[in-house]
């Protein structure tokens, strides 16, 4: 998983080599391991879990200083209601009508 910040190239994505969630000022997703800042994930399945512990560069120590005042939050957003989307409905009927039935015989 990954997310990008509107207008930027800035990311924070899942390095699963190292079970961490990597912010990424620079490379966006392609960055490898390279982070401008990291929480190991012990299991969390976003990086908006409150538990996390960042991880984030300092220029002056050469090395990730532990900042227990960084707190990423989950937004939640509202279910979409796929019947008001316009074009949903017949794109989901086309789709449904080339998909065989498991009763079709041979």
């Amino acid at each position: 998983p990954a997310y990008k910040k509107d207008d930027s190239d800035h990311v924070i994505r899942y390095w699963p080599a190292e079970d961490r969630w990597i912010v990424d000022l620079e490379a966006g997703f392609q960055g490898g391991d390279v982070a401008n800042a990291y929480a190991d994930a012990k299991g969390a399945e976003h990086p908006g879990n409150t538990e996390l512990l960042w991880y984030v560069w300092e220029t002056s120590r050469g090395c990730h200083v532990a900042d227990e005042e960084i707190v990423a939050e989950p937004i939640y957003l509202a279910n979409v209601d796929w019947s008001k989307v316009p074009g949903i409905r017949a794109s989901i009927g086309s789709e449904a009508s080339s998909v065989p039935s498991d009763e079709e015989e041979d």
